[in-house]
């Protein structure tokens, strides 16, 4: 089992040499974890998504049963309950808006009386996202979240409980080598006059293949 990752344990500011932003903005690095590069008073909501490159094989996982651990922390603003994190496996190898990929957008609570966000396990097809299953039990701000793909089975983990899954049995993702690539994604918001929000930050990921 051959691992590549990031801590991101380095300076502040650019996410680094390893990436390439699928997004007007990219990931920035913010005191050891990642966030949204920061947004104007009153800005529109904003995702940042970036692929990974580094390790061996440009990033690329090498086989069809694969997955991507994250380790979730709090951001340094505010908690953002309708804007999520994003995690993408079995991706294409253009952006998360180009040919097919496979998200997983988990959303966590603050415990005060904001609804639930669904998460979702959602497929793009060039930009349009559709999606295929979801739950309304939400992500701890601190939880270690697996997103695997074992041939057709996609499944999430929180602290190593199953927690959402699809069956592509439709074939709608294709297999082999053009679609191994893995993404990682936060989301978050400014309204006028107030402080910044995002969703939880990713601490750490790794992304290995898990075929025997």
């Amino acid at each position: 089992m051959s691992f590549t990752g990031d801590d991101f344990n380095r300076t502040n500011g650019a996410i680094g040499p390893n990436y390439t932003t699928d997004t007007t903005n990219p990931l920035v690095i913010v005191s050891g974890r990642v966030q949204i590069t920061p947004q104007g008073s009153g800005a529109a909501a904003a995702h940042c998504i970036n692929t990974w490159r580094g390790g061996g094989n440009d990033g690329k996982f090498y086989t069809d049963a694969h997955e991507i651990r994250a380790q979730m922390t709090p951001s340094g603003y505010g908690l953002a309950t309708n804007n999520s994190f994003t995690l993408i496996i079995a991706g294409s190898d253009g952006t998360y808006q180009q040919g097919v990929n496979v998200a997983f957008g988990g959303y966590s609570h603050d415990g005060g009386g904001n609804p639930f966000t669904p998460c979702i396990i959602q497929t793009g097809n060039g930009a349009t996202y559709t999606t295929r299953a979801s739950t309304t039990a939400q992500v701890p701000m601190n939880a270690i979240v697996r997103f695997r793909r074992v041939g057709s089975l996609f499944s999430v983990f929180v602290n190593e409980v199953p927690f959402l899954s699809w069956n592509d049995t439709a074939g709608i993702i294709p297999s082999g080598p053009g679609q191994r690539r893995c993404r990682i994604g936060l989301s978050g918001n400014r309204p006028i006059f107030q402080q910044q929000y995002q969703s939880a930050s990713i601490d750490e990921f790794w992304a290995y293949d898990i075929a025997a």
